[in-house]
């Protein structure tokens, strides 16, 4: 058991920083621990759909500074890439995935939000194909499925992408395929970064359980608008489509490393034509892209 901690901050995002700014603005000069899934600065995920577009430099990411500026300025001790697995309220203990264990006087839970995966077979699996974390591992260009939640997820999408518009400008082939890609769940964020992807010459392909574009976010008669620009700008949907299974042991286009989708039928979805009441044809068949990104929402990150 190791000294016992006045203050501990679990979460390293938006959150815990401002916390800390608070705390040090109200006053308190006490000692502030912070534990991290993670070993970069607190990062603004919102970000990410422009970092895979090289819209902005990797420093832009982060709103708060770097390691000198933000925590040694606020005098906070980083516990980064050391997760908590375990948090004893009634004990007032914190431990870690290295083992260490930690009582406390108090505890702020800011560890913001992951990926809600939907339960879809092989999609976990595809996932769990990780690189290493920040500063990024280049020895990870066979990953093909991606979230855009945390940034290592970004930095490795954009590792990928990156890759895949050289191969298709200077590999066997250039210039005659364009690399493929699918974006699951037609969320802001998914619809977002299916446009980065666009723009990057990818043939992309959004993929929607429900009949329509923003599902949660906006009225149908706005839906269909952004459906027939998409369309028009190139894009595939496939709304109320059943996606039955994830397989990464699949070869895309011009030899590429791929993913397979399954789809299977969704009786009562409507078709991406308008027509309600009649299952998404393109839905029952199957789909291999280069690469996906999974955008299907998020939840609270409390593994703990």
């Amino acid at each position: 058991m190791k000294e016992r901690l006045p203050l501990a901050i679990i979460g390293n995002g938006a959150a815990a920083a401002e916390a800390v700014l608070a705390l040090r603005a109200s006053g308190y000069s006490g000692a502030i621990d912070l534990f991290a899934d993670n070993h970069h600065p607190p990062y603004n995920p919102m970000l990410g759909t422009y970092l895979v577009a090289g819209a902005i430099p990797l420093e832009r990411a982060f709103p708060f500074g770097d390691e000198r500026t933000f925590y040694q300025a606020n005098t906070v001790t980083t516990h980064l890439g050391h997760p908590i697995v375990r948090l004893d309220a009634e004990e007032r203990l914190l431990v870690t995935a290295q083992g260490d264990e930690h009582l406390y006087d108090r505890c702020l839970v800011a560890s913001g939000a992951k990926t809600a995966v939907p339960p879809i077979p092989g999609l976990r699996e595809a996932l769990a194909e990780r690189d290493g974390d920040f500063p990024a591992d280049a020895a990870s260009a066979a990953r093909r499925v991606f979230t855009i939640q945390d940034l290592a997820g970004v930095l490795a999408l954009k590792r990928a992408v990156d890759k895949l518009r050289e191969t298709a400008v200077s590999g066997p082939g250039k210039g005659t395929t364009a690399p493929r890609a699918a974006v699951i769940g037609a969320s802001f964020a998914g619809i977002k970064i299916a446009a980065v992807l666009h723009d990057s010459g990818f043939r992309v392909t959004l993929v929607e359980r429900e009949p329509r574009l923003l599902p949660l976010a906006a009225l149908p008669d706005c839906a269909r608008l952004m459906e027939e620009h998409l369309l028009r700008e190139g894009y595939e949907l496939r709304l109320g489509a059943s996606l039955t299974s994830v397989s990464t042991e699949a070869t895309a286009e011009a030899g590429q490393p791929g993913v397979r989708l399954d789809f299977g039928s969704l009786p009562g979805a409507a078709h991406p034509s308008g027509d309600a009441g009649t299952a998404c044809e393109e839905s029952a068949n199957q789909l291999v892209v280069n690469l996906v990104v999974v955008c299907t929402g998020t939840r609270p990150a409390l593994s703990f």
